[in-house]
């Protein structure tokens, strides 16, 4: 497959710009993730990416475009893990998803043989991260790409700790439910019995397996489907009951 990713959202023609270039090079199956990443919002991309390039098999490559950076002198990068690839720009939307697929190598791109010319400065999406997937995906090597490099943008997803009883990290996601997703992974709590009492951020509530295990209201923790801990409200918002957003720091005293 060859996926996109972007904060384009879909009335202005921008995805279908990219595809209509991609597929004038590879008759691989093109698949849209989602366009609607709010606008800039780079650490919603690497949300994404962290909790959905696993289930994509081997030989997948992924473009994604949340580049409030384009234009200037931010490089693109092509990021190898797990038999997939990621291409696109240098702000450490990748590497999340890279790192839990497995080692990584990650390559600049400069091999202007491979772009739409001439290059706009404001959609690199087309004309750069666009045609240099498609090339990939029909068979042009990492190395014609570009050099290797071990110097890219990184955004602390798995700066975590555990300590004496508590579980520190912070809110990568706030999803539309309002749930308030961490960094930490759902294995630290495999000791909990289902309805053992948690603090979190200083508020009691019970360890459940899913939002229907308490009251309509009422706040859990739990192991999402993507891996990580959770807090919910059962047909509520945790992320207005505990007064916490997207890269708030959270404590759970367990």
């Amino acid at each position: 497959m060859l996926t996109f990713l972007s904060d384009f959202g879909t009335a202005d023609g921008y995805p279908g710009a990219m595809k209509a270039v991609a597929g004038g090079i590879t008759d691989r199956h093109l698949v849209d993730i989602t366009h609607d990443i709010p606008k800039q919002d780079v650490w919603k991309a690497a949300y994404v990416y962290l909790t959905t390039a696993g289930f994509y098999p081997s030989g997948t490559v992924h473009v994604g475009v949340v580049d409030p950076g384009v234009g200037t002198e931010r490089r693109g990068l092509v990021v190898e893990a797990g038999g997939q690839f990621f291409v696109g720009p240098d702000n450490g939307i990748f590497i999340p998803a890279a790192r839990e697929l497995g080692d990584m190598r990650v390559f600049v791109i400069e091999n202007r043989d491979l772009f739409v010319e001439p290059v706009s400065s404001t959609f690199h999406g087309r004309d750069v991260f666009s045609p240099v997937g498609a090339w990939l995906a029909s068979g042009v090597g990492l190395g014609e790409v570009g050099p290797e490099t071990d110097d890219y943008v990184e955004l602390g997803f798995d700066e975590w700790s555990r300590e004496d009883g508590f579980l520190r990290g912070m809110v990568i996601n706030v999803d539309r439910f309002g749930n308030v997703i961490t960094n930490i992974p759902g294995s630290e709590v495999s000791e909990l019995d289902f309805g053992e009492r948690v603090f979190v951020e200083g508020i009691e509530m019970p360890f459940q397996s899913s939002y229907g295990q308490v009251e309509v209201g009422s706040l859990l923790l739990t192991v999402g489907s993507h891996g990580y801990l959770e807090v919910g409200v059962n047909q509520g918002s945790a992320s207005e009951s505990l007064g916490i957003g997207r890269r708030g720091q959270v404590v759970v005293e367990l």
